[in-house]
């Protein structure tokens, strides 16, 4: 049985993990619905190329270090400070990397904006090398709250800064301006609020000690990285910018729900495995739960979401933005896996597997780069059901090493779910079937949304009711500090 202090600590962890990361993407929803109807396509789609860059650039910052410093055994003043002056020395060399190459990408992209757009927002790569200690401290110690907090007071705060600037006709400036302030609160909240004191220090012996964890989980990151934005940089090169712009635009909504799933599940599940690396069969235990808690959540989501797809996308952003439904209700279905991709990635870093990760990410980096080359001359549609397809076989190489760590391959996990999915598409049926005649928007969604979640729960209670009980017990603990 998995220790009860750690389980709480888990538990509590995800809870606020996902408090911090869905009511985040809730204020930010409110705020880009809001900023939709003032802004055009274009518009985001030039934001689109320069985030892409900048996410690049972050990695080297956010990507090998803070890993290595929340999978050791045990750290000191000493090793926080050495991963401080390395990020920041880091960043600083990028920022100029970027600010020499800001002419060649714009010139790439033939959008002469992204130079000085570029140069200017790349100040948030320095702004969030300054917060990696306070992040990755509160990660091992599985405390999420306070970074839930500032997390959710820095997004509103930059939300109305934004809208203000594009209602004064600041146009692509106004999303500069959000990200900018979003970055800078977050990264004085945690300051003002850590503990933690820089002193000036620096141990070589410490820098090699984590690099030679963090080099192979920097590389996997930048490739992750690369294959997160391929699409982006592919449709910013080959299509129309206002194409972009509806395809940024549908996978940030369906990223508002399975990305920040899959994000919480990485946060809190690396720090908790890593802690029962050693002990195998409690490790599968605690994978088994996280897995089955999430997808319970996941599933329905974006089952919802492609039903509710067009009436929604007009509803919210008017009918401009209609080209993007077709990409957001494939992206959804590429969004059903993510949870668990996240977590049998997560069980291979923790057993400190760093190099196999990478070889994972390289394959699955060539696969994407092949369906961009078979696909993207009949649409940015077809590139997606193409990213289905190899969503599908990286599960079954991600299962295939899960089942030599932990035993626990893909069959045993797709048991684990069964109910969740068996369920989840009952619910999609009968919601279709009653919903098909309604006309009225809004009514639709609300009927729809009703159906599937009353259908899902009532058929969840019958034939898995313990699934619910493990829910209810988990939401009681996080009113518990």
């Amino acid at each position: 049985m998995i220790n009860s202090t750690l389980k709480q600590k888990t538990i509590k962890g995800i809870s606020w993990s996902l408090i911090d990361r869905f009511g985040n993407q809730f204020i930010k929803v409110i705020i880009y619905v809001i900023l939709a109807r003032l802004l055009t396509p274009e518009d985001f789609g030039l934001i689109g190329i320069m985030m892409v860059t900048l996410v690049f650039a972050q990695v080297f910052i956010t990507g090998g270090f803070g890993e290595a410093f929340i999978q050791k055994k045990e750290v000191t003043d000493l090793d926080a400070c050495t991963v401080f002056y390395t990020n920041i020395f880091v960043s600083i060399i990028i920022y100029g990397i970027l600010w020499i190459t800001s002419p060649f990408i714009a010139k790439f992209y033939s959008q002469p904006e992204l130079l000085i757009l570029i140069r200017v927002m790349g100040l948030i790569i320095i702004i969030n090398a300054c917060n990696v200690i306070q992040i990755a401290q509160l990660t091992r110690a599985v405390n999420f709250r306070r970074h839930a907090k500032i997390n959710l007071i820095a997004a509103l705060l930059s939300g109305l800064s934004g809208i203000s600037a594009a209602y004064y006709g600041l146009g692509v400036w106004s999303l500069v301006i959000l990200q900018i302030i979003n970055c800078s609160l977050v990264t004085l909240g945690l300051w003002v609020t850590s503990k933690w004191k820089l002193t000036a220090q620096f141990s070589i012996e410490s820098f090699r000690g984590l690099f030679s964890f963090g080099m192979w989980v920097l590389s996997s990151k930048m490739i992750v990285a690369i294959l997160d934005n391929i699409y982006i940089l592919t449709i910013g090169k080959f299509f129309p910018v206002i194409q972009l712009g509806y395809y940024t635009q549908a996978r940030r909504f369906q990223e508002i729900s399975s990305k920040q799933i899959a994000g919480a599940i990485s946060v809190v599940s690396f720090s908790v495995f890593s802690k029962l690396q050693k002990d195998l069969p409690q490790l599968k235990k605690s994978v088994r739960k996280i897995l089955t808690n999430t997808m319970i959540f996941m599933l329905p989501l974006m089952l919802i979401i492609i039903l509710i797809a067009k009436p929604l996308v007009i509803l919210l952003l008017t009918s401009k933005w209609l080209p993007m439904v077709p990409y957001l209700q494939l992206l959804c279905i590429v969004g059903i896996l993510s949870p668990m991709h996240s977590v049998n990635v997560q069980i291979i870093i923790s057993q400190g597997m760093s190099r196999l990760n990478f070889y994972i990410s390289s394959v699955k980096m060539i696969m994407r780069i092949l369906n961009i080359f078979i696909t993207f001359r009949w649409g940015i549609s077809y590139i997606i059901i193409g990213e289905i397809i190899i969503s599908t076989i990286g599960l079954f190489i991600d299962t295939y090493y899960s089942k030599k760590v932990i035993n626990y391959g893909l069959i045993e996990q797709l048991y684990d779910i069964r109910y969740i999915v068996i369920h989840g598409l009952i619910g999609l049926s009968m919601a279709y079937l009653i919903c098909l005649l309604i006309e009225n928007q809004l009514l639709f969604i609300i009927s729809n949304m009703a159906i599937v979640i009353v259908v899902y729960i009532l058929l969840h209670y019958i034939y898995n009711r313990d699934s619910l009980i493990e829910l209810k017990n988990s939401f009681n603990l996080i009113k518990y500090k």
